[in-house]
């Protein structure tokens, strides 16, 4: 399982779900750290770099991971990042990204809804997307967040501190 959650995806659908579980290992990696405030700051400045790069995968695994970091109140609302986000989810192509820069954008829930500066016609597509999306990540996800995640932090802690384990999941996602 490992070792395809690195692998590259090229259907969207695959493409959304490993970025959606990649935010997810960092994230458990950061409940399980004793040092958690220093390296909450290190994945969100990743996270912040990842959403500045042209690489679409890494832009979707840093909007979620900005979403989760948000929705635990790691990081605050600005106008500023409101705007980033807007921006991402507007201009982006990638079906992948614009809905995880739609979900940081619901998770700050702002008004009006995004979908409204959308054509129908992107405004359906998303819809599509998304729908398809839920079909293939409900059990997907659920295995994952129960079995599969507690297996990745295991093989990525082995003979590690939780911070290396951190910076070795980081650096796989900068590769």
């Amino acid at each position: 399982m490992f070792s395809r959650l690195f692998a590259k995806k090229d259907d969207e659908v695959q493409l959304a779900d490993h970025c959606w579980r990649m935010s997810v290992l960092l994230l458990k990696l950061l409940e399980t750290d004793e040092n958690s405030h220093k390296n909450i700051c290190l994945v969100t400045n990743k996270a912040f770099d990842w959403i500045r790069t042209d690489s679409s995968e890494n832009k979707a695994i840093g909007l979620n991971v900005l979403r989760f970091l948000f929705k635990r109140q790691d990081i605050i609302y600005s106008r500023d990042l409101l705007e980033e986000v807007l921006d991402i989810f507007l201009s982006n192509t990638t079906l992948a990204v614009k809905l995880a820069a739609l979900d940081f954008l619901g998770a700050m829930n702002t008004t009006p809804n995004p979908m409204t500066r959308v054509s129908t016609v992107e405004a359906g597509r998303i819809a599509r997307f998304r729908s398809n999306l839920m079909e293939y990540m409900n059990t997907s996800q659920r295995d994952y967040v129960t079995d599969g995640v507690n297996a990745d932090i295991a093989r990525e802690i082995t003979g590690k501190t939780f911070e290396q384990a951190l910076i070795n999941v980081i650096s796989k996602i900068d590769s």
